[in-house]
């Protein structure tokens, strides 16, 4: 008994760890992730809607290790990816419009993937900050003009070059040495580059992929690697509640609270009847607060709105604000 609990013991302790199963979902037009880091040993479930697409590994027919084959609305395909690699795909029904890239690293790592736009004389992003160890995925969005992803510095010394890619080609590259990279296209030297800094240590969460660490990404949830900030607060352009307002002071009112007590009373009429009537103070935060029945204007109507609901059980105000 002894000797088959210790086997038993042995055999759960040397089996590696359970693989995990990543969810892509399939739509009209898009794959969402469009760039997804799995391990080896994961299984992928592309979840189908719309219109017929498929999943489809974008090299040549021949050399690919996976197809789904035209499915619709409401079906599924599953891969499991043993082989580490950089898996560029696409759906063959709309070939230009719907691509996507899946890394596969090895099992048990802790480092990022970061994907990169590479278009009509354009990196996107231009700059990367990443950790050593992170990989780098370039991905062509050029219907027209091949691109390169090269380490810029002089030839003999480079440590990366894609070669030319086309439309929906992806190259990547693992960056295990800290430092500063430049990288450019040497098909169009002069008008595309871009700057590679990675770090050392560990690597950083990048929950939206736009290549800043979550730390020091102004919408961590939201695709901004360029972290443009027009008001200079501590939100970023796509992701600012207040945009252009830098005290974000534009928090979203109550409808028809409009003297700002916390909630709709006697009282929000009478303010309502003095500004409309008197030409008293202005509902509370913002004029639309008091448009209460989301006319656009502020009118008597909005005040016969509230007594209605403040005195007969009526409507509640709706969501003008």
């Amino acid at each position: 008994m002894r000797k088959w609990a210790l086997l038993l013991l042995w055999s759960v302790l040397a089996s590696p760890a359970s693989a995990a199963t990543d969810t892509i979902l399939v739509g009209n037009f898009f794959f969402s992730p469009a760039i997804d880091t799995i391990e080896r040993g994961d299984t992928v479930v592309w979840m189908f809607s719309g219109s017929s697409h498929t999943t489809s590994h974008n090299v040549a027919v021949q050399d690919r290790i996976w197809d789904s084959g035209n499915i619709g609305n409401g079906g599924s395909f599953s891969f499991v990816f043993d082989t580490i690699g950089t898996f560029p795909y696409r759906c063959d029904v709309h070939p230009v419009t719907m691509l996507a890239t899946l890394v596969v690293l090895e099992a048990g790592t802790t480092n990022f993937s970061h994907a990169v736009e590479v278009g009509s004389f354009f990196f996107d992003p231009d700059s990367l900050r990443i950790a050593q160890g992170d990989t780098v995925v370039w991905t062509i969005n050029d219907p027209v003009m091949p691109h390169t992803a090269t380490h810029d510095v002089p030839a003999p010394l480079r440590l990366f070059d894609s070669g030319l890619l086309t439309d929906g080609q992806s190259f990547s590259y693992v960056f295990d040495t800290s430092g500063i990279f430049p990288v450019f296209c040497t098909v169009h030297p002069l008008q595309m580059s871009q700057t590679v800094f990675v770090t050392g240590g560990p690597s950083c969460a990048d929950a939206d992929s736009d290549g800043v660490c979550d730390p020091d990404d102004n919408c961590v949830n939201d695709f901004n690697n360029r972290q443009e900030n027009e008001d200079g607060d501590e939100f970023g352009d796509v992701c600012d509640p207040c945009l252009g307002d830098p005290t974000n002071t534009c928090q979203a009112c109550t409808p028809g609270d409009v003297e700002e007590s916390g909630s709709i009373t006697s009282a929000d009429i009478i303010y309502m009847v003095n500004h409309i009537f008197k030409g008293g103070p202005q509902p509370l935060p913002i004029p639309e607060a008091g448009d209460v029945n989301c006319s656009g204007t502020l009118t008597s109507a909005d005040i016969i709105y509230l007594v209605n609901h403040v005195f007969k059980g009526g409507p509640v105000p709706c969501a003008s604000c």
